[in-house]
């Protein structure tokens, strides 16, 4: 299982991966490799899971990915952690978008993993 964060490095945010392993880990066993651009402060809470490891970098760069040996993975979830896009709100899930399209042209076209993404409002555009 590969999970990609959307996330500032020089804002790290709580991601609540905890809570994403816990669902994972009643019906898969399988490593699950994190890459985002720094550690969440929460990562501690998903060392207490067996397999789980994180690599620094951007889900939106192909050597990251390779890095994070995305192409090995049974399945994909990228998600946007909220105000990740402080510039513009508007384009709040942008990167997530461009990561999932990145991760679907770089697989082999027999994959059978499909990314999928989460989306995230900020609360600046639910007030709007």
């Amino acid at each position: 299982v590969f999970v990609a964060i959307g996330s500032r490095a020089d804002q790290p945010q709580r991601f609540g991966l905890q809570h994403f392993l816990k669902q994972l880990r009643q019906s898969c066993q399988d490593p699950v490799v994190v890459l985002g651009a720094c550690v969440p402060p929460d990562w501690e809470d998903a060392m207490a899971y067996k397999n789980v490891f994180f690599v620094v970098g951007s889900p939106a760069s192909q050597l990251d990915l390779e890095r994070a040996a995305f192409r090995h993975a049974k399945a994909v979830f990228c998600c946007q952690v909220a105000g990740s896009n402080k510039d513009n709100p508007l384009m709040s899930d942008a990167d997530c978008i461009f990561a999932v399209r990145l991760i679907e042209s770089l697989r082999q076209p027999d994959a059978s993993q499909q990314p999928w993404v989460e989306p995230v409002r900020s609360a600046e555009r639910d007030r709007g």
